[in-house]
């Protein structure tokens, strides 16, 4: 559903119409930044205990997971407890996720701050990973200052080669060869 086989990847290259803006380890496979919409509802706080790991024991590092290669897991997560409307449901849709605060930055730092820019809006834009509020956290691209509040929530994609598993360093079946996470962390 994600993959597009054997290419070499670089970031700020275009494919299908859409600039790269992560390359995993051996550049065979691509995160790409497909758009943006305007955000309704991305600063609504969903709840303490829905979200919070610690009263929610259920959600097992659910949707708060930062790092690079969480976004689409995270989606998934909201997506299954119940989380509605374009931000989540719209994105798994269209074969895309809402990024990961870290791929978040990537987009800001590879594609935003480039001489290029790409036309992403300089506002602040929505991630996929939750606070321990159970809001979204959000990432102003000309600041790079985080928040809770957004103007626009991003769409991105794979494309490529990645290897699926935890990526959670403290898991007992922490898989060091893993890029993307695929939420069987325990």
């Amino acid at each position: 559903r994600f993959r597009t086989e054997n290419m070499i990847y670089e970031i700020g290259q275009i494919v299908d119409g859409n600039p790269v803006f992560y390359v995993n380890e051996n550049k065979e496979g691509a995160m790409i930044y497909v758009g943006s919409g305007t955000c309704y509802g991305c600063s609504e706080n969903f709840g303490d205990i829905l979200f919070n790991p610690i009263t929610n024991p259920s959600l097992n590092n659910g949707p708060i997971r930062r790092f690079v290669g969480a976004g689409l897991q995270n989606t998934i997560e909201a997506n299954s407890l119940g989380i509605s409307g374009a931000l989540i449901s719209h994105s798994l849709t269209i074969d895309c996720f809402v990024p990961s605060i870290g791929e978040l930055q990537l987009i800001k730092e590879n594609l935003h701050d480039s001489n290029i820019n790409y036309g992403i809006a300089s506002y602040s834009h929505s991630s996929s990973t939750f606070n321990s509020s159970g809001g979204l956290i959000c990432l102003h691209m000309s600041s790079g200052s985080e928040s809770s509040g957004a103007d626009y929530y991003p769409y991105i994609k794979i494309v490529g080669n990645w290897n699926y598993g935890c990526m959670d360093e403290l898991a007992c079946n922490y898989n060091s060869n893993s890029n993307l996470e695929d939420g069987s962390c325990i």
